[in-house]
Formats: C-alpha cells, sequence, structure tokens
C-alpha cells in the first residue's frame, strides 16, 4: 500500500487477530542481527502507473485474511 509498518506492530496485529497471548511476544528479547530491519514500507506507485493497480485490502484484513486461509488449511 505505501504505508510504513513498524516489524513489531504487525507482529502484535498478527498475534492479536489470531487470539494468541500478547505476552508471548517480547520484542528486544534478542540482539538485533546484522540486516535485520525495523519497519517495513513498500511503494505500489509503479504498480499503480504501469499495470492500474490500486490496494482494496488493507494491511489488518490481509493479515485475518491470512490467518483465516491457515486455519482452513490445517
Amino acid at each position: 500500500s505505501g504505508d510504513e509498518h513498524r516489524v513489531v506492530d504487525i507482529a502484535r496485529a498478527v498475534f492479536d487477530l489470531a487470539g494468541a497471548p500478547p505476552d508471548l511476544l517480547q520484542p528486544g528479547a534478542v540482539p538485533t542481527r546484522p540486516g535485520e530491519v525495523p519497519r517495513f514500507c513498500g511503494s505500489t506507485e509503479r504498480c499503480r502507473r504501469l499495470l492500474g493497480y490500486v490496494p482494496q485490502v488493507s494491511l489488518r484484513e490481509g493479515l485475518q485474511r491470512t490467518i483465516d486461509a491457515a486455519r482452513a488449511a490445517a
């Protein structure tokens, strides 16, 4: 979508949507590894320009759909 998201916030959203106990997530429990990124931000501008692509699903909705699909496949 071009929106920036911190990795820890994405992890928290996954735990929340999956109904996992939030205390299982322990940000900072291990040292940051070389090359590890604290946030993601992908641009969709080229897809918009070349393909007319416009994101239709929010990150949270996409995460929920992914969790639902994984549960259905299990």
